[in-house]
């Protein structure tokens, strides 16, 4: 069983790496950019929910993500 690891070892190292940028790209940075732009157009919008949703679709569009 070892034997088979140390002889797959770079496939497998090259799979984690894929799988941890394919992660990263499209699970953690989309969740922090609307955890970001939630935070922007609250403090910008007083507690009006019409104002917030300009604000946050607005912050959405410059950091690259349609809506």
């Amino acid at each position: 069983m070892m034997e088979k690891i140390k002889q797959y070892k770079w496939i497998i190292i090259i799979g984690l790496i894929v799988f941890g940028l394919y992660f990263y790209w499209y699970q953690w940075k989309p969740h922090e950019t609307r955890k970001f732009c939630g935070g922007i157009a609250n403090k910008e919008s007083h507690g009006s929910i019409v104002i917030f949703e300009k604000f946050y679709k607005r912050c959405l569009n410059i950091q690259g993500f349609e809506r």
